[in-house]
Formats: structure tokens, C-alpha cells, sequence
């Protein structure tokens, strides 16, 4: 019974610890942001993804869970670079557990379309963590296939 008991604790611990990024100051900060990066090879980008991701974002936006967004257009075919900040509540900072576990579900419900959008045109969508919507340069690029249940 110890076992599984230590076993869960270090599951929960390398969950959190793997959405964690360690500032300068030596600080802990939760990766509580999600870039989305859209990208074309001559065809596009994966307008049925961002379409999806628009309504998520709608629909944490309603319930007064997004702390920051950013949009960045920098392509002629519609590549894009979109961030969501996220926080738990409307009370809390953007720095808490509750905030990464939704940063951790919003790709979750991204992960499966932008796989199979993969299999077909080549990967043409990323997605990032980080601690904040202003430096791209700090994000982390994310293994998709980790995040399907």
C-alpha cells in the first residue's frame, strides 16, 4: 500500500515538475501559457484546428479564465503564432497548479486534431508552454502524443 501511495506522489510530482519552468531569480513559475503556431508548406495552415481552438478559447474567455492572449500574424498562407495565458479562477494568478492543469487540458483537446491534421499535410502545428505570452524564446515545444489519453 506504501508503495502505490509513493508511487502516485511521484507520478503527481513529475507531472507538475515536467509543466514548471525555473526563472533567473531561481523562482518556480507554472508554465500556465500555450503558444499555438500555425505553419503552411504552400497549402495552408490548419484552419479547422485554429476554428476548434477559436471556440475553446471562447469558451475559458466566458468563464473568466484567461489571464492574457496574443495573436501574431507573420505569413502570406495565414501562419500565425496565438498565446492563452490561463489562471484557475478569475481570483487567482496565472501561477498556480490549477492553471497549468487547464494549460494541460487545452492541448489536450488540441492534441488529437493537430495529429491527424499531421498524418495528412505533414506538421504544420506546434505547440509551445512557457510562462508568459511576451517571450516565445523561454517556451518549450511539446510532444503531442504525450497529451492523448
Amino acid at each position: 500500500m506504501k508503495m502505490k501511495m509513493l508511487l502516485v506522489a511521484l507520478v503527481v510530482f513529475g507531472s507538475v515538475s515536467a509543466f514548471a519552468n525555473r526563472e533567473t531569480g531561481g523562482g518556480m513559475r507554472i508554465a500556465s501559457s500555450v503558444y499555438v503556431m500555425y505553419t503552411s508548406f504552400g497549402a495552408g495552415t490548419d484552419y479547422e484546428t485554429a476554428k476548434y481552438m477559436n471556440s475553446l478559447i471562447d469558451s475559458v474567455l466566458e468563464k473568466g479564465l484567461v489571464k492574457k492572449m496574443s495573436t501574431e500574424f507573420w505569413g502570406w498562407e495565414g501562419e500565425t503564432t496565438r498565446c492563452v495565458t490561463f489562471r484557475a479562477s478569475p481570483f487567482e494568478s496565472e501561477h498556480t497548479i490549477g492553471a497549468a492543469q487547464l494549460s494541460r487540458d487545452f492541448i489536450a483537446a488540441l492534441a488529437p486534431r493537430i495529429l491527424a491534421d499531421a498524418q495528412s499535410n505533414g506538421q504544420r502545428t506546434r505547440v509551445l508552454v512557457g510562462t508568459d505570452c511576451n517571450d516565445i524564446n523561454k517556451a518549450t515545444d511539446q510532444d503531442l502524443g504525450a497529451y492523448l489519453r
